[in-house]
């Protein structure tokens, strides 16, 4: 009966020493299998799609706005006086106005939204004459000296091949962009209620916004393609 004792208690011995987990020094238990949730989603080229505005609305947008913005300029443009002395007169007077623009004698903001006037009639003239229409895509603006930033200015980045080809040129044209939307915004607030909207930094608020939403998110797309 001893020897049976003797036998069951050694047998539990072992059964506890088996079911405790290992002591320090041992070999490690078989870690537990804990499911992580895959990154490979964050990767791909889809995932940054909640991050990015919808490119065909603001294409949609900027596109209407333009559409409106020719639109009542080819009004404007059909209605004024098209013989060669009508011309003439238009052209001395934005010669004139630039001339003001660049003096400490004159009120700026009377001379820029002078030559806002002449192009919401259609007026295009040499550089010479009106060098802002002739500025190269990626020139830092000056509007003492290229007058007010036009609105559609930044049509100009689809005649470049490729938006990431141009890259500096497209950044430093938003930046005038929302330089030329800042100092108009400024300016209207300055304005007393009631005195209505005056153009003077540029020629079309809402488009130039526009253009400015959508050529932003165009070059973003465009960078985030080459990373990914």
């Amino acid at each position: 009966m001893k020897v049976s004792y003797s036998l069951a208690f050694l047998l539990i011995i072992l059964g506890v020493t088996v079911a405790m987990p290992p002591l320090s020094g041992s070999s490690p238990a078989k870690p537990v299998a804990v499911q992580v949730p895959s990154t490979a989603s964050l990767d791909a080229p889809h995932a940054i799609a909640h991050e990015i505005p919808d490119l065909a609305s603001l294409r949609a947008t900027f596109h209407r706005e333009l559409s409106r913005h020719q639109t009542a300029t080819l009004a404007r443009a059909l209605t004024r006086d098209r013989t060669p002395l009508a011309y003439t007169n238009a052209q001395l007077r934005m010669h004139i106005h630039f001339l003001h623009l660049r003096h400490p004698d004159y009120a700026a903001h009377d001379a820029l939204a002078s030559i806002n006037d002449l192009h919401s009639r259609g007026y295009r003239f040499a550089a010479d004459t009106d060098p802002g229409m002739h500025a190269p895509l990626g020139t830092r603006w000056d509007f003492a000296l290229l007058g007010p930033y036009p609105a559609k200015r930044l049509l100009g980045v689809e005649r470049k091949a490729g938006l990431r080809k141009v890259e500096d040129e497209v950044r430093q044209e938003l930046d005038n962009a929302r330089e030329a939307l800042w100092m108009q915004m400024d300016t209207e607030m300055a304005r007393g209620r009631g005195e209505g909207v005056r153009m003077v930094f540029t020629d079309d608020v809402e488009l130039l916004r526009s253009a400015v939403e959508y050529y932003q998110a165009r070059l973003r797309v465009a960078l985030e393609a080459v990373r990914v």
